[in-house]
C-alpha cells in the first residue's frame, strides 16, 4: 500500500475524531448553560435585580430614601456647629469622630451651615477644614 494512501486515511480518521469530540464539547456546554440558566435553556431575566430581604444598616439616617425628621436635623446641625466652633480648622472625618457620628449623616447638616453662612470652609474634597464664622 502506498504511503500517501495511508497517509490520506490517517488523516481522515483523525479529523472524523476531532470533529466527534469537538461536537460532544460544544453539546456537553450547551447543557451545563441550560442547567444555569434554570433548565429550559432560556436567557437569565435583566434588570433590576430580586429584592434582599436583609438590607444594610444605616445607622441613625434611617432607610435610605426616608427623610429624617426636621427637628433631629436642627439638633445635629447645632452640635455640630458647637463642634466646628469648639475646635476650628478640623476636616469632616475628625468632627463626625468626635461627636461620634458618621461623616454620611453630617452631609445636610454642613451644608445648612454652609448655606446660612454660620460656617466657612477652605480646601477640597477630603482635606476640606471648616470654620465658624
Amino acid at each position: 500500500m502506498p504511503t500517501s494512501t495511508l497517509d490520506d486515511q490517517l488523516h481522515a480518521l483523525i479529523r472524523s475524531f476531532v470533529d466527534d469530540v469537538s461536537r460532544l464539547v460544544k453539546s456537553s456546554a450547551v447543557e451545563t448553560v441550560a442547567r444555569a440558566l434554570g433548565g429550559n435553556g432560556v436567557a437569565a431575566r435583566r434588570g433590576r435585580p430580586p429584592r434582599i430581604a436583609a438590607r444594610p444598616s444605616f445607622g441613625s439616617i434611617g432607610r435610605r430614601g426616608q427623610k429624617r425628621d426636621p427637628k433631629v436635623i436642627a439638633a445635629t446641625t447645632d452640635k455640630l456647629h458647637s463642634a466646628i466652633s469648639s475646635k476650628p480648622g478640623q476636616r469632616i472625618e475628625e468632627i463626625a469622630k468626635a461627636i461620634s457620628m458618621s461623616t454620611k449623616e453630617l452631609a445636610l447638616p454642613i451644608k445648612k451651615l454652609l448655606d446660612t453662612k454660620r460656617i466657612r470652609k477652605s480646601g477640597q474634597k477630603r482635606a476640606t477644614q471648616y470654620y465658624p464664622r
